[in-house]
């Protein structure tokens, strides 16, 4: 702003007049002008604030929108995850308490799971999952009250402790560098089932009588296609007959079909081709 020149002063005759006239040229010349330029500065600075105010203000009601929407996509979310671990399927939860390591396993899950016998799970403790977990085929599942029992072989788990909240998922069965194959020891008449897939059922020494290994029809006991099950007649055990009901057992080589003998230390794999159809292949002893 432009200083103001001297006030005139009466008393001052000499300089009053041109004192006046100077007041007079300030006012016009500079002091109205330099005014309503700040005056007009102050409301644009004003109008610009209050802009800026609304925009900050709608920012605001976006920025409230926005959580909100995400609280309920969080919400969302989490129903559909619940739904997903109660509805049929093959994943599920427990806080059953188990401890870490082989043998057989317990475990409540939710209800209504499509799990079968010879599938193979992992369960993982839910806060380190990487760290302490299980894999395991199963034994049996009840859908109707979420009982689960399964095997796990050696080398088939890591971590150890005792946990109450498991995640179980599906999972494939273990490579041969992985684990061992599982065992299921028979010294009497057998009949083969859905759990003995990739198992291999062992004939021991210490039964020296003749024995029966039945595989059942695939209408009693369907075992999925590419089910492998290995029989092992140990050194001085009984001679073993590996019979079949109403499906066909075909011997590779000879194409011979129906029951087989398996001698005292021989081995023999079986593998299911079609759903009604197996095929058995062994060391020398198997005719």
């Amino acid at each position: 702003m432009t200083p103001a020149p001297a006030i005139p002063d009466r008393a001052d005759r000499s300089t009053f007049v041109i004192r006046s006239l100077a007041q007079d040229d300030w006012r016009k010349n500079f002091h109205v002008p330099e005014m309503v330029a700040a005056l007009v500065n102050v409301y644009s600075n004003a109008v610009s604030a209050f802009n800026d105010a609304v925009s900050a203000a709608a920012s605001a009601i976006t920025a409230t929108t926005q959580a909100t929407n995400a609280a309920a996509s969080a919400v969302s979310a989490s129903g559909s995850a619940l739904t997903a671990i109660n509805a049929p399927g093959t994943s599920a939860t427990s806080i059953t308490s188990a401890t870490i390591g082989t043998g057989s396993k317990s475990l409540t899950i939710q209800t209504g799971k499509s799990l079968v016998p010879g599938m193979w799970i992992v369960a993982a403790n839910t806060a380190a999952p990487s760290a302490n977990q299980m894999t395991g085929s199963i034994d049996s599942y009840n859908s109707g009250t979420g009982a689960l029992v399964f095997t796990v072989p050696a080398g088939a788990y890591k971590g150890s402790g005792t946990f109450t909240a498991w995640t179980v998922s599906l999972t494939s069965m273990p490579g041969t560098n992985d684990m061992p194959i599982l065992q299921n020891s028979q010294s009497a008449a057998y009949t083969f089932a859905l759990t003995d897939t990739g198992k291999h059922i062992l004939h021991p020494s210490a039964d020296t009588t003749a024995r029966i290994f039945t595989i059942p029809a695939n209408s009693s006991v369907a075992f999925p296609i590419g089910s492998p099950i290995t029989i092992v007649n140990q050194a001085s055990a009984g001679t073993l007959t590996i019979a079949i009901t109403s499906d066909t057992m075909t011997m590779m080589g000879s194409g011979a079909t129906g029951s087989r003998t398996l001698p005292a230390n021989n081995i023999a794999t079986l593998l299911k081709v079609t759903s009604t159809a197996w095929v058995i292949t062994g060391s020398s002893g198997l005719a």
